[in-house]
């Protein structure tokens, strides 16, 4: 028997039952990208997990110390990248010998 405010498994999904009117329980689950869903399943549909958990909300914000780590580097060489201009060289640019100079008009021409 499933009471109001358990645990239960519809589809392979983990719900929790909010309340139980005409052998149809509404209840709410968050699906993989922490959005909150809610509906009306078959009270003989569902299947009674004893094991309650502390809360239904993901938890997001605690990332293992590696990841959290690893994400901030990914980060930081992005940044790093972006602001990274080639930068124009201050050596005078010199032609190459023969090129634009009269002795190498005049080789070009004959």
């Amino acid at each position: 028997m499933i009471k109001a405010g358990g645990m239960a498994r519809v589809g392979g999904r983990l719900v929790k039952v909010c309340s139980i009117t005409n052998y149809f329980a509404e209840c709410v689950w968050f699906d993989h990208a922490g959005r909150i869903h809610t509906g009306a399943f078959d009270v003989d549909a569902l299947d009674p997990v004893w094991v309650t958990p502390k809360t239904l909300w993901p938890e997001v914000n605690q990332l293992p110390d590696w990841v959290a780590e690893e994400l901030e580097n990914k980060a930081r060489e992005k940044r790093r990248a972006r602001h990274r201009k080639p930068k124009p060289s201050l050596r005078i640019k010199r032609a190459v010998a023969g090129v634009g100079t009269r002795k190498g008009i005049e080789v070009a021409t004959n």
